[in-house]
């Protein structure tokens, strides 16, 4: 009948509607430093709001930086993805990210900072420090970096090094391993009564790799499961 016909019409177009309904997804945003170099205000990303979702900094001036202030990603932090990018938790700082790569494609430089007691980076699925790229990431005076699984020279080409240095400075990953030299070259160095928590903790992992870590004195590097040195790369273990 007339009255079935324009209910199936109807019905039609509004499966169509919802089928080109715009998606709801969270667009990646641009640190652009336009005002500062503080995370917290919009001006400084493109778009022009605070991000929630994947975010790239990929310029060192200004570099971005929470100083004692707090920010919360859903998505993944890049710091250097095409270029030179500089990231900073200082003084008390909490950045939590699903995930984190400094140093993400062949000939970028991703450098990050964890400075201060209270300052904490968590990344609760994997941080890739020189995935491509090259990557460093510093912990030092109390910082507090805390991930899944961590790899440094992840991908051929890639560079990675992580440095924790003093009292109260903590890197830990507790749901995989750190890799220190997956594909490319890694260097973790622990000094100054820093400490490292790793589950298991792998040293020159595939071949071609290079893997080196050094234990300072006072320095701790605490490995749940297992600890393989040079699995089917190089592997150099010093500790004091």
């Amino acid at each position: 009948t007339r009255r079935s016909r324009a209910l199936m019409v109807s019905v039609s177009l509004i499966a169509m509607g919802l089928m080109i309904a715009p998606s709801t997804a969270v667009a990646q945003s641009v640190w652009t430093g336009a005002v500062d170099g503080d995370m917290t205000k919009a001006g400084n990303w493109n778009p022009a709001t605070l991000p929630t979702g994947d975010v790239v900094v990929d310029i060192t001036v200004p570099g971005a930086a929470l100083n004692g202030a707090g920010l919360s990603l859903n998505g993944t932090i890049t710091v250097g993805e095409n270029d030179t990018g500089t990231l900073a938790v200082l003084n008390g700082g909490i950045l939590d990210t699903a995930n984190g790569t400094l140093g993400a494609n062949a000939g970028s430089i991703g450098n990050a900072l964890v400075q201060g007691a209270g300052s904490v980076w968590s990344g609760p699925s994997a941080i890739d420090v020189g995935d491509g790229g090259t990557g460093l990431l510093f912990i030092q005076g109390g910082g507090v970096v805390q991930a899944g699984t961590m790899r440094l020279g992840a991908q051929e080409g890639g560079s990675g090094g992580v440095f924790v240095l003093g009292p109260g400075s903590v890197l830990t990953n507790n749901n995989g391993p750190m890799t220190v030299g997956g594909v490319g070259i890694g260097t973790l160095l622990i000094g100054d009564q820093g400490l490292v928590q790793s589950f298991p903790g792998i040293v020159g992992d595939q071949g071609g790799s290079v893997g080196s870590v050094t234990v300072g004195d006072g320095a701790r590097w605490n490995v749940t499961e297992y600890l393989v040195v040079g699995r089917s790369g190089e592997g150099y273990l010093d500790a004091k």
